[in-house]
């Protein structure tokens, strides 16, 4: 793994706003009801809770992968981008096990992977152009 001297200067904001960004998340899966559209305006959207998983995470992968590209000596920063993204998905799930009202839920982590790698090649095909 990377140790801090690996990380450049300008790689560091990106390493300091992905773990802000998991503590966000953090925050939102210990809520025993994080709000919800039909909670919030009277509307019920099907699947809301998957495609707000799919959105979390896709711009999770996005940071992520933003400051595994500027980390020197990184080796296979897309695979990297997306192992951090998805142990961190999955201790997530482990997580809200042990918040009340939440459950951990396979089907959570699998569309929570999807969309680091979503985030990821959104990256790739936006501003590196593959």
């Amino acid at each position: 793994m990377m140790r801090l001297e690996k990380i450049k200067n300008d790689s560091l904001p990106y390493w300091i706003l992905a773990i802000i960004y998991a503590l966000l998340i953090f925050l939102i899966s210990a809520n025993p009801k994080p709000p919800t559209p039909e909670g919030m305006v009277g509307i019920k959207i099907p699947y809301y809770d998957k495609i707000a998983h799919f959105f979390l995470y896709s711009i999770f992968g996005l940071i992520l992968y933003s400051a595994s590209i500027r980390t020197e000596r990184m080796r296979d920063k897309e695979l990297s981008a997306f192992l951090i993204g998805a142990v961190y998905a999955f201790t997530d799930e482990i997580h809200q096990r042990f918040v009340p009202g939440r459950s951990c839920d396979p089907m959570d982590f699998l569309v929570d992977a999807v969309g680091i790698a979503a985030g990821i090649v959104f990256y790739i095909w936006k501003w590196r152009k593959l």
